[in-house]
């Protein structure tokens, strides 16, 4: 087995996702330790380009200073693409021209925008394996990366920032405080601070955790860190997505289409650049752990309990009534462990196919490759 559970290794809200997707898919990752190699998909390293030129940080004298310095960032990491996926290398270089130039407009935005002006950074890219109890009295792991934290006045907020395709600006505001990744991270901010608040200055003064200087004077009081008072939701629209995208013209130089763009995307950043700050209290947690969280992760244990008794034969049959409740006892998987079906749209996988199309539709393994960490987004570089 790849994984080692939850108990030992923990589980992260992109693993988490995948369960509450398919239980199977799930195991294939998690447990047999294989996924599709899809090549290179713009969708998903287009946010990790931009992430890159954000959490590029110092001490720079000139704007276009700091810019250089990010623009080095983003080519050393598309540099590590190319090598990976050789055959995609113009169309990484695009997305990665994209990239610098709305990350421009974007930097100017906000350093100019009225209620983001002065807005206080407190540190980026935080690493946290936190423990958690559930109301069953098991201990997990919970796993994460945060991407910043914020002081939008004296109130501390984590922050995290997103490029989308389609952006539902009035839906964003109102789901926060029932989105999954948001609360998970508020949770284990909240366990972090209770549990272990040293944890993050070690962190700090390692330097695996960009921060500026004053950080502790910041976050903290009275030698306690701050409590969290919410969400800063930071969202970039991914250029060329949407219905309002320009499209190449035919006598157009690729120079030309993107210098077009560029402009296209200054027109109007409020289109393209959004920010919410919502404030979700201690209670709204609470009632989230009880109503969402908690149950999930509550069947999480029960899944791994059940695959980890016989990690070859997930779909098996229950031989007592010590395996599982009565009502399971003819069902393969005992009802927990189940694949789900075609013909069901979901969002995550922007369609109906989902991971392990080819493998689970004629069993071929061309496109599946081995993997030998599950929480690849949580190294180091």
């Amino acid at each position: 087995m790849l994984w080692t559970g939850p108990y030992e290794e923990g589980i992260s809200f992109s693993l988490l996702s995948k369960f509450l997707v398919c239980r199977h898919r799930f195991y294939l990752k998690t447990i047999t330790g294989v996924e599709e190699d899809e090549g290179f998909n713009h969708k998903i390293e287009y946010g990790s380009m931009f992430h890159c030129m954000i959490e590029t940080l110092g001490d720079y004298k000139t704007k276009q200073e700091a810019f250089e310095a990010k623009d080095a960032a983003v080519d050393k990491y598309c540099q590590s693409l190319i090598q990976k996926y050789p055959e995609s290398e113009a169309e990484i270089i695009k997305w990665k021209i994209i990239c610098k130039g709305q990350y421009r407009i974007y930097y100017d935005y906000w350093t100019t925008h009225r209620q983001w002006k002065g807005i206080k950074r407190v540190f980026h890219e935080l690493d946290f394996k936190i423990p958690y109890k559930l109301p069953s009295g098991r201990t997990i792991n919970m796993r994460g990366k945060i991407d910043g934290g914020v002081l939008p006045g004296a109130s501390f907020m984590i922050e995290e920032t997103k490029t989308k395709g389609r952006i539902d600006d009035q839906g964003i505001g109102r789901t926060l405080k029932q989105n999954l990744q948001t609360m998970f991270y508020r949770t284990a901010w909240e366990q972090i601070v209770t549990q272990d608040p040293s944890y993050v200055f070690e962190l700090v003064d390692s330097g695996k955790v960009i921060a500026p200087k004053d950080f502790k004077t910041r976050i903290a009081k009275n030698g306690k860190i701050k409590p969290c008072a919410g969400v800063a939701y930071n969202v970039i629209r991914r250029p060329l997505s949407d219905f309002r995208s320009i499209r190449q013209k035919k006598a157009e130089t690729d120079a030309q289409f993107l210098k077009r763009l560029n402009e296209k995307i200054a027109e109007d950043p409020a289109y393209n650049f959004m920010r919410w700050r919502v404030r979700i209290k201690k209670d709204e947690v609470t009632t989230f752990q009880q109503t969402c969280l908690d149950p999930i992760l509550e069947q999480l244990c029960d899944w791994w309990e059940w695959v980890a008794a016989d990690p070859e034969d997930p779909f098996r049959i229950p031989t007592t009534v010590h395996d599982m409740k009565p009502s399971t006892i003819a069902i393969p998987g005992g009802g927990i462990h189940w694949q789900a079906p075609f013909g069901v749209y979901n969002g995550m996988y922007d369609g109906y196919r989902g991971d392990y199309y080819d493998f689970l539709t004629t069993g071929s393994t061309k496109n599946l490759v081995e993997i030998t960490n599950l929480f690849p987004e949580l190294e180091n570089e």
